[in-house]
Parts: structure tokens; sequence; C-alpha cells
């Protein structure tokens, strides 16, 4: 893991000498970024900005990028098939109505 668990004395060594310091840089930072968003960001508009930042870092490595690309040939490859036997499907069952329908005519 990280490390071992600070004991009792050494939290206290730590809010005594070396917190004050912290929290007044942290204080100064936080009082230059706040003088620029005044504003409330609209959720919706956060919603879309965050999701254009994911969309445009894209994938990490070569590896990942030749899955991505690997996994959107085959859903491509998918998609023709399926769409192949549905006509396929379609053109038997016609082809069985027809033969129905002149063996209903054929008697007469």
């Amino acid at each position: 893991m990280v490390g071992k668990e600070p004991k009792d004395q050494e939290i206290l060594d730590f809010i005594k000498n070396d917190l004050d310091q912290i929290i007044t840089r942290l204080s100064k930072e936080v009082l230059a970024g706040s003088i620029e968003r005044d504003r409330r960001i609209n959720p919706k508009r956060l919603a879309r900005k965050v999701s254009r930042e994911l969309e445009r870092r894209g994938v990490s490595s070569f590896a990942q990028e030749a899955l991505k690309l690997e996994y959107a040939q085959r859903k491509k490859e998918k998609k023709v098939q399926s769409r192949d036997q549905r006509e396929a499907l379609k053109e038997r069952k016609r082809e069985l109505r027809i033969q129905k329908m002149k063996a209903k005519h054929r008697g007469k």
C-alpha cells in the first residue's frame, strides 16, 4: 500500500509546524482562482464540456487503439451480416406466402 499509518505524536507535530504554512499557501491559490469563477456553471454545459474532453482524450496506447479499431470492424461486419440474415428471412417468408397462395388457387 502507500505506507504506515502515522502516530498521534507525528500528527500533532504536523499540525503545529507544517499545517499553517500549507493553509496560507492554499488560501492564496483559492482566492486567485475564485476571482476568475464567480458565476455558477450550467450543469448541462458542464456535462457537454466533460464529454468533449473525454472524446478528445482518446486512447492511451497503440494496443488499445488497435483493439478499438478491431471492435469497430467486427461491429460493422456483424451489422451487415444480421441485416443480410434479416432480409433472407423476409424473402423466405415471402416465398412461403406466395406458395400458399398458389396452392389455394390451384384447385379452382
